[in-house]
């Protein structure tokens, strides 16, 4: 886990929030929104769905943080991740 712990304000000021259009609605919403959290290895995303509580989405927030304060783990693979709703069944 990170060591990257900015000062609330300071971490907000430069953080943008974003909304993405969804082709398929998935977990009822058709916009993904998310904030983004500038740090020293680069950006983090938070984006926990809605409906998740506070402890539920702690976990978003720190891989957030991480991921600003120390970048993101080398994984083969593409440089990208999603969300997909599952297909029909057969």
């Amino acid at each position: 886990m990170t060591g990257f712990r900015p000062e609330l304000s300071a971490l907000l000021a430069d953080a943008r929030v974003v909304s993405v259009p969804m082709r398929v609605r998935f977990r009822g919403i058709l916009h993904r929104e998310a904030l983004l959290l500038p740090g020293p290895a680069g950006w983090g995303e938070f984006s926990p769905f809605p409906e998740y509580d506070d402890a539920e989405a702690a976990p978003w927030l720190a891989a957030a943080l991480e991921a600003a304060g120390e970048g993101t783990p080398n994984r083969s693979g593409p440089p990208c991740r999603s969300t997909a709703p599952c297909p029909p069944s057969a």
